[in-house]
């Protein structure tokens, strides 16, 4: 059975309306004196946020003054950054700009404030949320700034009312801007981006990759570090580009992908949040990069993954080779095939459906449904999975000739579809104002509900493509939908389609979305926003053969974790029947294992191979968490051909251990030692093979400073290694 697009209603409404006032939006309802946290105290004149970990001085707006950040230190000494080189000169930084049809607001002048309150979050953070109105009586603003247990770390973010009347449009905003007028980067600071993971010289200014930006100075071994919630297109940060300043926010007007929203008197809007670190005593950022970041990630955020125990263990896809020539025979014998080969989880994707957009099932290649596939699946111990197109329908699927209305338009009116240029008369992309987002969300729940699905890949562009570069082939210019113009478009489709996925976890709390790359909107793009939202993101499909598959995957889950959680890093396409599985295993260790593939090729020994590996995957993740961590192996950098490299999975808020992976990739010599990080210093581990054989036996702190030996004699292989606490 279907879903019926024309039972369905076809709303004109504003699926995604604006909070009708400030004090509506939950972050800011006012606390009780109980609830108010040690983290924040304020005064007439400033707020001061302290957890012990970070204290930021806060200066209230006065006569002649606005609000600004005037101190950012650490817990033991001041941060040069702010005070100075020599503390003489504190800098001056306003707390937020934005522009309100086209003029500049910021916190500089023109407020008084309303209240001061304590907050919170459902994560752990307490801190302080600031109400101000604007003199003119036209504008109000939220600033809430939270802190955490022990981190060196504000998370911030800002809620504006329209208190005018009449509509005004909010764009170029700015959540956390940093003066530095007296730094000059260019001597004294590298900038890292791209996940952290790529190192350049100021001037700099970000993509949709950079959800993550450092300031790091290597003679003060200080830094700060940027970290922005806003999703895909919409992240904008920026460091020495048109002023001498760290900036993270919302892209400004007149560059690509511009955010805008426009607010109706009375209506609020709520900006993502972003979140700053200041640190010193740090001779490398990749320090922090290894541990303030995926702790708060981990910990804090809100991410699914903290949410949503189920971790698949070892996934099966149907993709590679077959593509869409999928049929029930076919599936009944590769579900045979990749159980053998102790697969966990069975995708199947692309190729099921009868029509994109209907989402029935295919009655010529599936005569009896999916059923017998999906019941075989559960027979051989496995859990099952499907592949959608959350986003587009078939021109001659019922649901577009019912309601063309829910499809995007292009500049001049036309339907079109933002995926691929060569699809512009098969197939349309649907806008997630209208009432696709309901009709959608049902078509998936009843999908889920039916076939018991654990598993939903979720694929196809929503807002912008992978693969289109005309950057004006993007959004929805419909003049009838819920958004009022195309930029406004960016941000409501990304957070209707967030809606869409959190309706689905309602219904469904240990369901893993896998929200792809397509349809964030970015080649091997995955950002915090999506995080809160899905559990995985399927990044890239690397189709190299044996090694040199091998040596993608690893750079690919290298450079993303640990700013990103290793388990949602879904990587294509190693395949079962490469006669290097037990490479692709090893490495694909490092991220959330998923192969493709024949297995039917498979002889009984790889089989069983691959069978040893999905049973020690899920013992040591019994024993140690281990697949909610990931640091840098100490010594080995990003994985390259001649070279050896490694990772390292330790569960650093236990301390019992989890697992090393160390590989040669045609480096000249056999053997190298590996030291690994993160480790109780006075606990004793061992460190075993997979066959539980004991390789050493050492302290926390020796296997830190010494650690053990690695030998492996194939010019290109690898090897996996437990790390257990006696």
């Amino acid at each position: 059975m279907t879903t019926d697009p024309t039972a369905l209603p076809n709303p004109r409404r504003r699926l995604l309306a604006f909070a009708p006032a400030l004090a509506a939006l939950p972050w800011c309802a006012p606390s009780t004196a109980q609830e108010a946290p040690a983290y924040a105290s304020w005064s007439a004149t400033e707020l001061l946020l302290d957890n012990g970990a970070v204290r930021r001085r806060i200066a209230l707006p006065g006569p002649g003054t606005g609000l600004a950040t005037v101190d950012y230190r650490g817990a033991r000494a001041p941060s040069r950054f702010f005070a100075g080189h020599d503390g003489s000169k504190p800098r001056r930084s306003d707390e937020f700009r934005f522009l309100v049809d086209g003029k500049a607001v910021t916190s500089a002048s023109g407020w008084r404030v309303k209240n001061i309150a304590a907050a919170r979050d459902a994560h752990g953070g307490h801190g302080a949320r600031i109400a101000l109105d604007s003199v003119d009586g036209r504008l109000s603003v939220a600033v809430e700034y939270l802190l955490y247990p022990g981190l060196p770390l504000v998370r911030k973010r800002l809620a504006v009312t329209n208190r005018g009347r009449r509509r005004v449009r909010i764009e170029s905003v700015e959540i956390e801007r940093f003066e530095m007028e007296e730094y000059y980067p260019g001597t004294y600071g590298w900038i890292y981006s791209d996940y952290g993971r790529r190192k350049s010289l100021a001037p700099f200014l970000g993509t949709r990759q950079d959800c993550l930006m450092a300031l790091h100075n290597p003679d003060w071994q200080e830094g700060i570090v940027l970290g922005n919630e806003a999703p895909g297109v919409l992240k904008h940060m920026a460091a020495f580009y048109d002023s001498r300043a760290l900036v993270a926010g919302l892209t400004p007007a007149g560059q690509p992908y511009a955010f805008r929203r426009h607010l109706a008197p009375g209506r609020s809007w709520e900006s993502p949040q972003v979140f700053s670190i200041v640190y010193a005593n740090a001779r490398t950022f990749e320090t922090i990069l290894n541990s303030v970041v995926p702790d708060f990630v981990r910990r804090h955020l809100g991410s699914r993954l903290a949410a949503n125990p189920h971790r698949p263990g070892f996934v099966y896809n149907t993709w590679e080779p077959f593509q869409t020539d999928i049929n029930e025979a076919l599936l009944l014998e590769l579900v045979d095939a990749a159980a053998d080969a102790g697969a966990q989880e069975f995708v199947i994707d692309d190729g099921w459906q009868d029509v994109n957009g209907d989402w029935g099932v295919d009655r010529a290649r599936f005569p009896r449904g999916l059923g017998p596939v999906i019941e075989r699946i559960r027979q051989r111990g496995m859990k099952p999975g499907l592949w959608v197109s959350v986003g587009s329908a078939d021109k001659h699927s019922r649901v577009f000739r019912a309601h063309p209305d829910w499809f995007v338009e292009n500049r001049a009116g036309q339907l079109t579809n933002l995926h691929l240029e060569s699809w512009a008369g098969d197939k349309l992309t649907a806008c997630f104002t209208t009432g696709w987002r309901d009709y959608i969300g049902g078509v998936l729940a009843r999908l889920v509900r039916e076939h018991g699905l654990v598993y939903l890949k979720l694929d196809f562009a929503v807002v912008t493509s992978s693969y289109v570069f005309d950057l004006k082939r993007n959004g929805c210019h419909a003049r009838k939908h819920s958004h009022a113009d195309q930029p406004e478009s960016l941000a409501l489709n990304h957070q209707a389609m967030w809606d869409l996925f959190d309706g689905l976890h309602r219904q469904f709390p240990q369901l893993f979305i896998d929200c792809t790359f397509e349809a964030m909107g970015g080649m091997q793009l995955i950002d915090y926003a999506m995080l809160r939202h899905a559990e995985g993101n399927w990044l890239s499909n690397f189709n190299e053969a044996d090694a040199a598959n091998d040596l993608r995957i690893r750079q690919m889950a290298w450079w993303r974790a640990p700013a990103m959680p290793a388990a949602a890093l879904v990587i294509g396409n190693a395949r079962l029947e490469d006669g290097g599985v037990e490479t692709h295993l090893q490495s694909l260790a490092g991220t959330l294992p998923m192969l493709l593939g024949d297995p039917r090729k498979m002889d009984a020994a790889r089989k069983a191979l691959c069978r040893r590996y999905s049973a020690w995957f899920s013992a040591l993740h019994q024993r140690s968490g281990y697949m909610d961590y990931r640091q840098d192996l100490p010594g080995f950098g990003e994985p390259q051909e001649g070279r050896w490299d490694g990772f390292q999975r330790i569960n650093t808020d236990s301390g019992a251990g989890g697992m090393v992976g160390v590989f040669r990739h045609g480096a000249p010599d056999a053997a190298v030692t590996a030291r690994v990080g993160h480790l109780q210093a006075r606990a004793t581990y061992l460190v075993l093979d997979m066959e539980g054989r004991e390789v050493a036996r050492a302290s926390g702190a020796q296997l830190g400073s010494q650690g053990f030996a690695v030998r492996i004699d194939e010019d290109h292989g690898g090897r996996l290694l437990e790390v257990r606490r006696l």
